[in-house]
């Protein structure tokens, strides 16, 4: 898990207006020589966005990219200066502590700020386990309950609904539809049918890498 800047805000702002709010500049970045995106331009404006393209094609490091976690060898990609949360596939819990204590290392984190009262209710179960206790699935949704509950203007989530089962999925997706009124969200994530024709925008990484363009839905 990863947070970047701070607010001063007690609310999340609206997410109501459609001005790019992602905006990528001749990005172009490698690992160990391998080009991953050659003078990549994008902007991005719908509220709540899916990342597509498929596995190892760089999805997550676009991600880490935007979030400010690696530094591009030229050009640029920004946020305009918003805050931003970002959730890896990665487990990030730390095993000794209990799950309500891995939410309370967010000083940020309030529960008021997840609309669903569902999700809490359904974490209960596991609050008092230590991380290492947990199975995968659970320790999953804590992170994804902790970055909701988070103050940062953006939530970046690198395949959010992995590991949930049917019934947590489909609570997280309706959290994140109504959190993306307030705020922006992209995620990267294979059950996009799953959101059943709502109003998710598509970012999807156009042929093989090195990625020079994307197409926007």
């Amino acid at each position: 898990m990863g947070e970047r800047g701070s607010s001063s805000a007690d609310d999340l702002k609206p997410a109501s207006d459609r001005l790019p709010w992602i905006r990528a500049s001749e990005l172009t970045f490698s690992y160990s020589g391998n080009l991953i995106f050659d003078r990549l331009s994008f902007c991005v404006t719908s509220p709540l966005v899916a990342l597509q393209g498929p596995s190892g094609s760089g999805k997550t490091t676009l991600l880490k990219l935007i979030h400010d976690d690696l530094e591009p060898q030229a050009g640029s990609v920004s946020l305009d200066g918003r805050t931003a949360i970002l959730i890896l596939q990665d487990d990030s819990l730390l095993p000794w502590l209990t799950g309500a204590e891995n939410i309370a290392i967010s000083k940020s984190f309030d529960p008021r700020r997840i609309h669903d009262p569902s999700i809490m209710a359904s974490s209960e179960g596991f609050l008092s386990k230590r991380a290492y206790q947990m199975s995968f699935g659970q320790r999953r949704f804590i992170e994804i309950v902790r970055a909701l509950g988070s103050e940062s203007e953006v939530l970046l989530l690198d395949e959010p609904l992995n590991f949930l089962d049917a019934d947590r999925r489909s609570t997280i997706i309706r959290e994140l539809l109504w959190q993306s009124s307030h705020r922006r969200v992209m995620m990267s994530t294979h059950y996009i049918e799953d959101f059943d024709g709502a109003p998710v925008g598509r970012v999807q990484l156009v042929g093989s890498a090195p990625f020079r363009e994307l197409e926007i839905v």
